[in-house]
């Protein structure tokens, strides 16, 4: 739906959202060439707020809020269904001043309008960016060039209370879908261990590729298979359980390459990649850069020198559990789909977009049951 709806509280000036709002909608129109509007939802409390926009069906929504954790809590709680995306009032004040007021130019080592201009613009741009991904916009893709059509990516939270898949589509224009990203979040019975249940695992990706493909669908020829962590348990009988229904069901040929693999987000002993240059200078990798560990691991250092301004690159592991031919694949599929980074174009980012993905829903998840529990 393109109706963004805009809460703020009523001690924020109407002219303010106004000029937030309108930006907002004519960025989006500029980048899209679609129409979209903007309703405003003032609001003297955070129930109120809720209770305007539960009469509607659910949407997008831009949420001026305070700093307390709790409010946001409660908003993901009361809005279930819809998407939201919060902006601070301090931070909209600030931003707001700038363009009011003018801003501090470093340069010129005076205020001027044209850098509080600058800064609301970009203010905008970030904004703007996030709520067109929370509208299920694509801004852009890459030409799949890796031999998959498809990456499957499995998590579980932290708390080990839900899990969550999310299935990244990516192959040629010609094929029906020709790209998505769709995501699930289902409670995990057993919160002692990190395992999900096999036959709950295979439920929920066959109900995953349900979601994303459409009544007509051109088979997927290849796909990936990623485990966040390592598979435990009975996962890996869940996982071919799955796979076989999607067979049976024609969304997989039966000579569809498939690949497993386990992914480490983090390792407990940090891992790092240096660039040793003739000089002897030290720099980090350059985004892209791998290490063969084995034939069946190797670290990919998805963030590097080219925008990574301070710190070092924090690399990935990809380890094959037997069933993986080539983890130099895997590696380059999971490099390019890092590189949908829609909500930070300039900055490269660490995780492919399913992971992204899923933990996004895991910690919006977990904010509803923090609130639940209260």
């Amino acid at each position: 739906m393109r109706t963004l709806h805009c809460a703020y509280p009523e001690s924020v000036g109407e002219e303010t959202i106004r000029q937030l709002a309108g930006d907002i909608v004519t960025q989006l129109r500029c980048w899209t060439g679609l129409p979209f509007e903007a309703n405003l939802v003032p609001y003297n409390s955070i129930a109120d707020a809720t209770e305007q926009l539960r009469r509607r069906d659910p949407a997008t929504v831009l949420f001026v809020l305070d700093q307390s954790p709790a409010a946001y809590h409660e908003v993901a709680f009361q809005l279930n269904g819809w998407r939201v995306k919060r902006v601070t009032e301090g931070t909209l004040s600030e931003h707001y001043g700038y363009l009011i007021s003018g801003a501090f130019d470093k340069k010129l080592k005076a205020v001027t309008n044209e850098k509080g201009q600058s800064r609301w613009e970009q203010f905008i741009t970030m904004t703007a960016l996030d709520v067109l991904q929370q509208m299920d916009a694509i801004p852009w893709r890459y030409n799949q060039s890796a031999p998959y059509d498809a990456i499957l990516a499995i998590d579980v939270g932290h708390d080990r209370r839900h899990f969550a898949v999310s299935l990244l589509i990516c192959r040629s224009s010609g094929k029906t879908p020709a790209f998505g990203i769709y995501s699930n979040v289902q409670v995990k019975p057993d919160t002692q261990k990190s395992s999900i249940n096999d036959v709950m695992l295979a439920d929920e990706i066959v109900r995953l590729f349900q979601k994303a493909l459409p009544k007509r669908f051109d088979p997927l020829e290849s796909l990936f298979v990623l485990r966040d962590g390592s598979l435990c348990g009975d996962e890996l009988r869940g996982v071919d359980g799955g796979l076989e229904e999607l067979v049976a069901q024609g969304v997989l040929v039966d000579r569809t390459h498939i690949d497993i693999a386990d992914f480490h987000k983090d390792s407990l002993k940090s891992v790092r990649l240096w660039e040793r240059l003739e000089s002897g200078e030290i720099l980090n990798p350059l985004e892209g850069t791998c290490v063969m560990l084995n034939d069946r691991a190797v670290v990919v250092a998805s963030t590097g020198c080219a925008t990574l301004s301070q710190g070092t690159a924090e690399p990935f592991v990809l380890v094959g559990n037997g069933r993986c031919r080539q983890i130099l694949d895997g590696a380059t599929a999971c490099f390019e789909a890092a590189q949908l980074n829609w909500g930070s174009p300039g900055v490269a980012q660490k995780l492919p977009l399913p992971f992204k993905r899923t933990d996004e829903e895991l910690k919006a998840r977990s904010a509803q049951e923090i609130r639940r529990t209260r």
